[in-house]
């Protein structure tokens, strides 16, 4: 759990941020519950699990958002899953949203090479499908390392 003691708030703002989070992992369960307040009073509650069977890993995870003063609200749901063969993990997942009236959806494929313990080659593709827009595809490629 932690806080902030904010010496000048926001206009508007009504109290003290805090957020808490609570995680659980045993054997290939793995879960999160984390809920958060900001200084004017949005608010944001994210669920999610994770179950891994050998080399597949499958991920649902569910989002509430709200705004205080403008009474604006977001849900969105999520569901992934990964398979690993050898140095390369596939990955893919789609995710919904419902943002005030609008409904909102996501999708994605990818792969991650293993170079080394610290280095990873991956690419992307994902596209989204907005209640009010086009739809839109992106494409990524790049190389990721920790230091």
């Amino acid at each position: 759990m932690s806080g902030s003691f904010e010496r000048e708030h926001e206009p508007g703002a009504s109290g003290l941020p805090y957020s808490a989070v609570l995680e659980y992992a045993h054997g290939p369960v793995s879960t999160m519950a984390a809920f958060e307040r900001n200084s004017a009073g949005d608010k944001d509650t994210f669920v999610a699990a994770k179950y891994t069977v050998g080399a597949i890993a499958v991920m649902a995870a569910y989002d509430y958002s709200r705004t205080f003063d403008l009474g604006g609200q977001s849900r969105a749901a999520t569901l992934d899953a990964t398979y690993r063969v050898g140095r390369v993990t596939l990955k893919a997942g789609y995710g919904r949203q419902r943002l005030n009236a609008d409904v909102n959806h996501f999708t994605s494929i990818g792969a991650d090479y293993v170079l080394s313990r610290r280095t990873t080659l991956y690419a992307s593709l994902g596209n989204k499908r907005d209640a009010t827009t086009d739809a839109r595809t992106s494409f990524g490629v790049g190389l990721a390392h920790a230091f």
